[in-house]
């Protein structure tokens, strides 16, 4: 499958939640972006350059279930806020989490899907995003919900 082109932006001084950047990606386009909930004034936060060419390498999916092949129950928009486990910050990488909800405005609203990656310790830390992993997303705000869908990537 086709990824989207994704690149970095760092929230400059005087910007906040919700400001209108108007950012050049990597790959030329001029785009504007705004500043995510709980990101501010020298962090950083990813964006997807819609009108730069994709890449090719996205996880195989298969669909579990019976949610009828639709798990986002037909919203427009979700927002997805990814976990963060304390040892990040000791540079270490951890296994992803993530909380997928339909956004209160540009805010998190009423988590649906929980999802979480099963991977091998030492992958994580000396083979970063080339590592083997497994995506399953569960139904609930939590891990213990039914898994609904998994995702494999392999070692590349």
């Amino acid at each position: 499958e086709r990824l989207p082109a994704m690149f970095q932006v760092g929230v400059p001084r005087r910007a906040g939640p919700g400001t209108t950047l108007q950012v050049q990606s990597p790959y030329g386009n001029t785009i504007q972006v705004q500043v995510p909930e709980g990101v501010g004034p020298g962090q950083d936060f990813q964006v997807i350059d819609p009108l730069a060419p994709q890449t090719l390498g996205a996880p195989g999916q298969r669909m579990m279930g019976s949610t009828g092949g639709d798990i986002f129950h037909g919203a427009a928009r979700v927002y997805v806020k990814q976990e963060m486990a304390v040892v990040e910050l000791c540079g270490i990488e951890a296994k992803q989490r993530y909380r997928i909800s339909v956004p209160n405005g540009n805010k998190e609203g009423a988590v649906f899907l929980y999802i979480t990656e099963e991977s091998d310790c030492v992958e994580r830390i000396c083979c970063g995003t080339n590592r083997s992993l497994k995506l399953r997303v569960h139904g609930g705000a939590t891990k213990d919900g039914p898994v609904i869908m998994e995702m494999n990537k392999p070692f590349q």
